[in-house]
């Protein structure tokens, strides 16, 4: 019988899937000389980060499976990265051998038993499995030719098209122990992997719907490719998991999203806010003089308790969209967490004694804020200084012991409206504490303004007690500005009676 080995050239049907993969992972290819392998160091590691709940736990053709797995790690270079990502499937299927134990097996593997094994991963139902454990053996390790070319002959057997390994190759790059902080720059959606597909490798119990991970007694739970329609509030808190991770959703007009006790994440969401404002700003809506607050109305009563649209004290958003708010209620308010290659627009803030972005012990990276614009009467932030000079500062993002790298500021404002007003007055884009930090951000036609008006007060009093800058540094020093750059920048002040 005919080695493994021998497959290769045999399936000429399998060359524009061998095509495929070898461009979409070009660059990865690898010669090192195989390492010396310390695999009860590998073991361990594989254990501490194992691929939860693999779905080859108790298949009759486990070894089989694996065997084949050391096979791919035997035409590749790097052996250490392969064996690595294997001990963790191994881990994860519950393999209680000694995996190097199956190397000579591996080496003389038929292909009768081959053709078995696939016949077997097929009705089982573990193509798209098989594929992404596959993919990342071969992405960690470099990618080589002839495990490309095995590859490619396998997925035809298996009927894996180029759609699916599109998508998979995707999920893949960003899929290693630290995956969440170092997302694929331009992944797209996953619209053909499930959540099944999925939550082997992140670990959790994967969900069809909101009210299905809501009600699941499993510590972390996992939606992909759910919608959220209408002006309901999405209570996390109440949800049974206490880990919950969105990838791929939507979330259309939603009344709001709050969590204050669970740790959630956001991959690839899409937030859009087109056709429902939770608080409308109505001018000539009857109003006593406590800073415009009966001019508000509210779209249902039952969003009167919840201040912010969007309120975490633990959670990330990785490749999200926002687009298209426009409300009398603040924006998102983050206590803890992650903000990385997302983007803002068209976020705008009608008159409110508040700031439209508030975030705290957060990373903000790669992101890029499009005409967002804060409208603000009367005061936003109240400060005294350590000089004893009283202070309101109106600011568009308020940032506590937060690091700002590489984001894009573009058609943003800051429009600070003052009535009945004698003290100390600024107004910013990006108000920074002592602990925030400010590096390589951009900002481009971005407005401060500071409209003062008050027949008490002469016009070169409002002169000097006003400020407006892009950045403002509370209680902070200048160097946290490092790198930023602006081009097109108005700072514009409307004097006392214009």
């Amino acid at each position: 019988m005919d080695s493994i080995t021998k497959l290769r050239g045999k399936l000429a049907e399998a060359e524009d899937i061998l095509k495929y993969v070898s461009k979409e992972l070009e660059g990865y290819s690898t010669k090192d000389a195989e390492e010396h392998l310390n695999f009860a160091e590998l073991k361990l590691r594989g254990e501490q980060y194992s691929f939860y709940e693999h779905p080859l736990t108790g298949k009759p053709f486990r070894d089989d499976y694996l065997a084949m797995m050391i096979y791919l790690i035997s035409l590749g270079g790097k052996k250490e990265e392969g064996w690595t990502v294997l001990y963790r499937i191994a881990a994860g299927c519950d393999y209680q051998g000694e995996l190097q134990n199956l190397t000579t097996d591996a080496m003389t593997f038929t292909e009768e038993r081959l053709s078995d094994l696939i016949r077997e991963i097929y009705s089982a139902e573990l193509a798209n499995i098989f594929a992404m454990d596959s993919l990342m053996i071969s992405h960690h390790m470099g990618a080589d030719d002839a495990q490309l070319k095995f590859l490619a002959e396998v997925y035809e057997l298996l009927k894996l098209d180029k759609d699916f390994l599109t998508e998979a190759m995707e999920f893949v790059k960003v899929l290693d122990a630290t995956y969440w902080d170092n997302p694929a720059g331009k992944s797209k959606p996953w619209t053909i992997l499930t959540a099944k597909d999925i939550a082997t490798y992140i670990g959790g119990t994967p969900a069809a719907s909101f009210d299905e991970a809501a009600n699941l007694k499993k510590n972390r739970v996992i939606i992909l490719n759910a919608t959220h329609t209408g002006s309901s509030v999405l209570l996390l808190d109440d949800w049974k998991p206490n880990e919950i991770l969105f990838l791929n959703c939507r979330f259309e007009n939603c009344g709001g999203i709050y969590s204050a006790n669970k740790v959630v994440k956001f991959l690839s969401c899409s937030f859009d806010q087109s056709n429902f404002k939770r608080r409308k700003w109505n001018p000539l809506y009857p109003s006593e003089p406590s800073y415009f607050s009966s001019r508000h109305e509210w779209t249902n009563k039952e969003h009167i308790k919840y201040k912010e649209l969007y309120r975490f004290e633990n959670a990330s958003f990785v490749n999200c969209i926002f687009k298209h708010f426009n409300d009398a209620t603040p924006f998102l308010y983050l206590g803890r967490g992650l903000i990385n290659s997302c983007t803002f627009e068209d976020i705008q803030q009608y008159p409110m004694p508040c700031v439209m972005f508030a975030v705290n012990n957060t990373h903000v990276s790669n992101c890029c804020f499009i005409s967002c614009r804060n409208s603000i009467h009367n005061f936003n932030l109240y400060f005294s200084t350590s000089d004893n000079i009283h202070r309101y500062t109106s600011c568009m993002i308020y940032s506590t012991n937060t690091i700002w790298k590489e984001n894009r500021f573009v058609n943003c404002s800051n429009y600070f409206n003052l009535e009945h007003m004698n003290y100390s007055i600024t107004s910013y884009i990006l108000l920074l504490d002592k602990e925030s930090h400010c590096n390589d951000c951009s900002f481009d036609n971005v407005t401060t303004i500071i409209k003062r008006h008050h027949s008490s007060y002469s016009r070169d009093y409002w002169e000097d007690c006003a400020e407006t800058s892009i950045i403002g540094l509370h209680d902070s020093s200048a160097n946290n500005n490092e790198g930023a750059t602006v081009s097109n920048v108005y700072e514009i002040d409307f004097k006392a009676g214009q």
